[in-house]
């Protein structure tokens, strides 16, 4: 895979399983309810890391992405339900 932001001809190495996961220090986690098809998915970097944010689309759903933009600490989960 070429990196756009690399100088050409740079290549990224990939991880061993190609993976959110491969990044040293983050983990991911998942919970299902037994009784509903609903669920949670957490990827956690309990060291913290700086967030950013990508809005797409004509009806992104955006409640609350100004507190991570404003926000200069370091961020530790996110979670998508």
């Amino acid at each position: 895979m070429t990196d756009p932001v690399a100088p050409p001809g740079t290549q990224l190495q990939l991880g061993p399983h190609d993976a959110i996961t491969d990044v040293l220090g983050i983990e991911v986690g998942h919970y299902t309810h037994h009784r509903v098809p609903r669920g949670v998915t957490a990827v956690l970097c309990r060291e913290g890391a700086a967030a950013g944010v990508s809005v797409r689309g004509s009806s992104p759903g955006t409640v609350h992405i100004d507190t991570v933009l404003t926000d200069v600490g370091r961020h530790h989960a996110t979670m998508a339900s």
